[in-house]
């Protein structure tokens, strides 16, 4: 006889017929592993900002009229905010992408575990080296991934308290 698993406590995560939470197949870097639609739309998007931005500061040296040069800069307020924004949009969709399926903004949070803390005193500040590794799942596909972090922070030390006898 098999045991019965309870679910009621278990999260999304942890339900059984799913297969164990598993690393990445390979490293997540910011362009490591970037699909071929992402890389196009970004280097697109990044040069279309640059060159704005390089027409909106060069007008003048390239012997532009000065109805040009004012029509590009006031142009460039608007596209070079515009295209920062779609290159945080495209570098949250790369970084949200589930690596079995591919689909962008997939990504749902799960569990985190902490796995080592070191903390050293340095006069009155403590500084803090921290490993966790949270795990992963895909919206749409319901793989599972874990990917492992360290962070680092300072935090001032508490006074310790003094007992009073009596």
């Amino acid at each position: 006889m098999v045991p019965a698993e309870s679910t009621s406590s278990s999260s999304l995560l942890d339900q059984p017929g799913r297969p164990p939470a598993q690393p990445s197949e390979q490293p997540r870097g910011l362009f490591r592993g970037m699909r071929g639609w992402v890389r196009v739309a970004f280097v697109l998007v990044a040069g279309v900002g640059v060159v704005s931005l390089f027409l909106a500061v060069a007008g003048p040296l390239l012997r532009l009229s000065e109805e040009t040069v004012e029509s590009v800069r006031g142009d460039a307020r608007v596209v070079v905010p515009g295209c920062l924004v779609l290159l945080m949009a495209l570098i949250y969709a790369h970084l949200t992408t589930c690596p079995a399926c591919g689909k962008p903004w997939a990504r749902m949070d799960g569990e985190t575990a902490s796995l080592e803390r070191h903390v050293s005193e340095v006069g009155a500040v403590r500084q803090v080296r921290a490993t966790r590794q949270a795990t992963y799942m895909c919206k749409y596909c319901l793989h599972r991934w874990s990917a492992t972090f360290t962070e680092e922070y300072q935090e001032s030390a508490r006074p310790r308290r003094r007992e009073r006898d009596g």
